[in-house]
């Protein structure tokens, strides 16, 4: 089972969405306007994006993984301030899981059986769809107020 591959293999599959609509706005994997070395690679809708963050012990190997459902604010975009509560970020922790020598991805947060790439690329993406929903939700209360 080759964990890294496997990781990167996500990634290509979350990249091949850029450029579908959602509704208003257009799914984009990591803009050129968050090229940071430091930040983790990402999917982007609107303001908020599902971040692929990654910790490891030992140089090419992945310990840990997740996903991260958040919100981004490209550069130069001004923090919206605001004294209510914030849309807190999700996380999903997944772990690799070896089936007959193949890599396979289980969502602890989601109680899901194992996962193939495949599957995982396409519930995140759903996931972000949904935190972007509530995110547009969330600003239109601020704007009531």
């Amino acid at each position: 089972m080759d964990i890294p591959t496997e990781w990167d293999n996500l990634k290509k599959l979350l990249q091949s969405f850029s450029g579908q609509r959602v509704g208003d706005d257009e799914l984009k994997w990591a803009p050129d306007e968050y090229q940071d070395p430091l930040d983790p690679e990402f999917l982007q809708l609107g303001r908020v994006a599902a971040m692929l963050e990654t910790r490891a012990k030992v140089i090419g190997a992945i310990d840990d993984c997740r996903i991260r459902f958040g919100k981004r604010v490209a550069r130069g975009q001004k923090e919206i301030p605001t004294n209510r509560p914030r849309l807190e970020p999700r996380i999903w922790d997944i772990t690799p899981v070896d089936k007959q020598g193949s890599c396979f991805w289980l969502v602890q947060q989601l109680g899901e059986p194992s996962l193939s790439s495949t599957k995982l690329a396409e519930m995140i993406k759903g996931e972000l769809i949904r935190y972007h929903k509530e995110f547009c939700e969330y600003l239109s209360t601020l704007q009531l107020h």
